[in-house]
């Protein structure tokens, strides 16, 4: 993987992480009022940031990209 690219992966799944994890933290504790759309949204966004950075990071394969 070359240095731009994971450097911009990198950028992203952090972005996708905290948006959504923020964006929960933000409904459960200061919201006066939300729907479940909206929590299962933020989950889903945080998720996919967290697993794009596991699968990018935490759990690299350490051959080279053919």
């Amino acid at each position: 993987m070359g240095p731009i690219r994971r450097t911009i992966n990198l950028i992203v799944a952090l972005t996708l992480a905290a948006a959504g994890l923020g964006g929960l933290g933000y409904l459960l504790f200061f919201a006066v009022r939300f729907r479940g759309w909206a929590v299962m949204a933020t989950v889903t966004i945080g998720v996919v940031g967290l697993y794009w950075l596991w699968a990018d990071y935490i759990n690299a394969d350490p051959r080279a990209e053919k």
